[in-house]
This record gives C-alpha cells, sequence and structure tokens, in this order.
C-alpha cells in the first residue's frame, strides 16, 4: 500500500521529496501490486478537477484501489482513541489511523515518507523500503 504523501510527492510538480518518492514507488511496483484504499484516494482527489482523471492516472501508475476491511475500521478507530487518550496532539488525524489499520489488517507493507508515526503506532506493521 502507498501513503498518500509518496503519491502526492509524485504527482505534484516541485514536490521536494519527488524524486525519492518516485523511484521507491517504481521499486514497490517491481515487487508487486501497489494498492490505494478509499482515504487515500479521497487525500488525492482535490488535485484532479474530475473524477475519472483521477481513477485514470492511478491506473496508469498501476496503482489499484483495494477495499476497505471492517476489521481495520474497527481498528483504526480504536487506535486513534488510544493515541487522543494518551495525550496525542490534533496534528495527527483518523485518516492517517484508517491508512495504517488497513496495511495492518490487510499483510500489506505501507510505502511511507511518514515512518516514525506509523512505526510508534503501528509497531507490527511492515513498512517499504
Amino acid at each position: 500500500m502507498v501513503d498518500t504523501n509518496v503519491l502526492l510527492d509524485v504527482l505534484v510538480e516541485g514536490a521536494a521529496h519527488g524524486d525519492e518518492s518516485e523511484e521507491r514507488l517504481a521499486a514497490a511496483l517491481r515487487r508487486g501490486p501497489v494498492l490505494v484504499n478509499d482515504v487515500i484516494a479521497a487525500e488525492l482527489a482535490p488535485l484532479f478537477d474530475r473524477d475519472e482523471d483521477l481513477w485514470r492516472t492511478l491506473a496508469s501508475a498501476q496503482v489499484r484501489l483495494a477495499p476497505y476491511p471492517r476489521d481495520a475500521i474497527y481498528a483504526a478507530g480504536q487506535g486513534f482513541l488510544r493515541y487522543r487518550r494518551t495525550g496525542g496532539k490534533r496534528q495527527r488525524i483518523l485518516p492517517d489511523f484508517l491508512i495504517g489499520a488497513h496495511a495492518l489488517v490487510a499483510g500489506a507493507s505501507l510505502l511511507t515518507r511518514d515512518r516514525g508515526f506509523y512505526r510508534s503506532h503501528f509497531p507490527k506493521l511492515r513498512l517499504a523500503g
């Protein structure tokens, strides 16, 4: 699974981490299928004027939409609750937990630039190179 931040780096011209993220995404594609979920797609949607442009761009990049498993919904909510109860600030929002929980429940690795967050809150989640 590829996190929004990596895809934004690739799609937004002049992004600070554009080259690095493009190389990491290409490497992930060589290893196997690359997935996004509804949350990641929704976070990318503002870049496009039409929904078909979003889906065409993802398809041309060989990135597939993965259905969101029910187990991940509950796991994300519980993870977010633990985060807030232990003093987590509003800088982290529920979509971050939805992405991590989905990758974990699906047994997928996550390609992200936000490795510290995912290591802390999803210690069993495999992070891609």
